[in-house]
């Protein structure tokens, strides 16, 4: 028995899932909704009150950076700006 999980792949995301998250009977490999979800790139929510789950799209975040003028720009168009500064200076 594998005690350090299981690596699960969906399109370009790949993700170790804990062995607590793993569940084997009869040959057959049983994963929880929460660690597939969260490959595929939403979120879990159970309410026991109601006996629902709720699936929710994470959004994805932008890495940004705050400019010297307090606008943000992304890593690429800092890069991009860089480049040009360091191509005038050259």
């Amino acid at each position: 028995e594998d005690r350090e999980g299981v690596w699960m792949r969906y399109k370009d995301n790949r993700a170790k899932v804990s062995p607590k998250d793993v569940h084997k009977e009869g040959g057959k490999v049983y994963l929880s909704l929460d660690a597939v979800a969260k490959i595929v790139g939403y979120s879990v929510k159970y309410v026991p009150k109601e006996r629902t789950i709720y699936l929710k799209k994470v959004e994805e975040k932008k890495e940004k950076t705050q400019g010297a003028i307090g606008g943000g720009l992304s890593l690429s168009a800092l890069g991009y700006v860089i480049w040009k500064f360091l191509k005038l200076l050259s």
